[in-house]
């Protein structure tokens, strides 16, 4: 009895050997036939054609016109009527510094002025008086001369009257030099309050243009010292991308060319031309500064990151959408469709442009890629061509 149990038992196991078999043998035959299915894909035959070379450099926007407003003097800031950012009008006050040491020499330079226009009045009347004292003793030595060849008078009176023409004559030059210098001590006063009401005029910093108020280092209160910058100003009606190229790009562009130009932080994708290149390159960095001018646009500030598309020209190649090209890690590849298979193809990618890209490497013209069905493709795979 315990014989055919066992016996039960082992027929059991060998014909659940067999289903399980021919399970798996049903799997692995359907397996095949799923993986024997061709995929359904669309081509495109590669074709070389021109491609536009475009390098690219990136800059920073600037405006057109901006004015970084310093302090001339050591003074203390009475009030900045103004905001970062306030949009302002030109001659609008910005900066007022307390007057007080500039309103005190103004004051000395005044008086100094007006001691020199006395002194200026008093030496011209000395000159008066000397004019008159020289012409008596011119006339009365003339009618000494006229008695003297008559022996109407004796030696000593005509030589009393000669000596004092000559010192009439001799006071009459003093009397000139001293209203020259009564007048050069004049004119230094005249300048000196000139310039005591031109630093008088540093107290109030004005906004040179219309524009906003870009850049406010200066609060009532704060004493400032001649050199330090307390308000910049911009002109928001024009802008400017700045850029360098290196020494092998300069020959290739030219003022005026129009440059693409994307600002990715406002999403302004523009053109603008070249208004400034320079003419060489800086010895150290071997570059060329450009300034491209932009369009207007709201969003538009100073300090904006930039990019500039330089064109090159035009040379064959092959460009593919940028979509067919596929990532497995660092590494791009694409599906090449050949003998009714995909195979997996290493691709190097150069410049793209407008959602395509340049594939410089791995592809030739006349080669068949895939353009459809990608996801579900995989190295060797068969394929049937879909029109």
């Amino acid at each position: 009895m315990k014989m055919r149990k066992h016996q039960n038992r082992i027929l059991a196991a060998a014909f659940g050997g067999i289903l399980l078999l021919q399970a798996c043998d049903g799997g692995r035959a359907q397996s095949e036939r799923v993986a024997a299915t061709p995929v359904a894909v669309k081509v495109l035959t590669l074709e070389a054609a021109p491609i536009e070379r475009v390098y690219e450099a990136a800059g920073s926007v600037r405006a057109r016109q901006r004015a970084v407003l310093a302090a001339k003097l050591q003074a203390t800031v009475r009030a900045a009527p103004v905001n970062l950012g306030e949009a302002v009008r030109a001659g609008q006050l910005l900066v007022d510094m307390d007057p007080s040491e500039t309103d005190a020499e103004l004051r000395r330079a005044q008086a100094a002025l007006d001691a020199a226009i006395s002194g200026t009045r008093q030496a011209e009347n000395a000159l008066t008086a000397a004019q008159a004292e020289a012409h008596l003793a011119d006339t009365t030595f003339v009618r000494f001369q006229q008695l003297i060849d008559k022996n109407s008078v004796s030696q000593q009176e005509y030589d009393q009257a000669d000596a004092r023409n000559k010192a009439a004559r001799a006071a009459m030059g003093m009397a000139q030099a001293g209203v020259e210098q009564a007048a050069a001590q004049r004119a230094a006063a005249t300048a000196a309050v000139e310039s005591a009401r031109i630093r008088q005029g540093y107290t109030r910093i004005t906004a040179p243009f219309a524009g906003f108020v870009a850049e406010k280092n200066a609060d009532a209160g704060s004493v400032v010292s001649p050199g330090m910058a307390l308000m910049a100003v911009e002109d928001s009606t024009g802008y400017q991308l700045e850029v360098t190229l290196p020494e092998s790009r300069t020959a290739t562009v030219k003022q005026g060319d129009s440059v693409g130009i994307s600002i990715p932080s406002i999403a302004l994708e523009t053109s603008g031309r070249i208004e400034e290149l320079q003419p060489g390159a800086e010895a150290g960095s071997r570059s060329a500064l450009v300034r491209i001018a932009l369009p207007a646009h709201a969003g538009l500030r100073s300090g904006l990151f930039g990019r500039a598309r330089f064109s090159l020209g035009a040379s064959e190649g092959l460009a593919i959408a940028e979509n067919l090209v596929l990532r497995q890690g660092e590494l791009r590849y694409v599906y090449v469709v050949a003998e009714g298979r995909a195979r997996k193809r290493l691709v190097t990618v150069g410049q793209t442009d407008d959602g395509n890209a340049e594939v410089l490497s791995g592809l030739t013209a006349g080669e068949q890629i895939a353009v459809s069905s990608l996801e579900t493709l995989s190295d060797g795979a068969p394929v049937e061509i879909q029109p």
